[in-house]
C-alpha cells in the first residue's frame, strides 16, 4: 500500500467519523430541546394546580 492510498483512507475514515459526530449532536439537540419542552409543561401543570386550590 503507497502512502496516497494510505493518506486517502484516512481521509475518508476522518469524514465518516465526521459524519457520525454531526447526526449525534443533532439527536443529542433533538432530546436536549424534547426534554426541555417538557419541563415547561411540568410546570405549567404545577402552576395550574397551585391555582386551582
Amino acid at each position: 500500500m503507497t502512502f496516497e492510498e494510505r493518506w486517502a483512507m484516512e481521509e475518508i475514515r476522518e469524514e465518516r467519523a465526521n459524519k457520525a459526530w454531526e447526526v449525534r449532536q443533532k439527536r443529542g439537540l433533538i432530546v436536549a430541546s424534547v426534554a426541555l419542552f417538557m419541563v415547561l409543561v411540568a410546570i405549567a401543570l404545577a402552576v395550574m394546580a397551585l391555582l386551582a386550590m
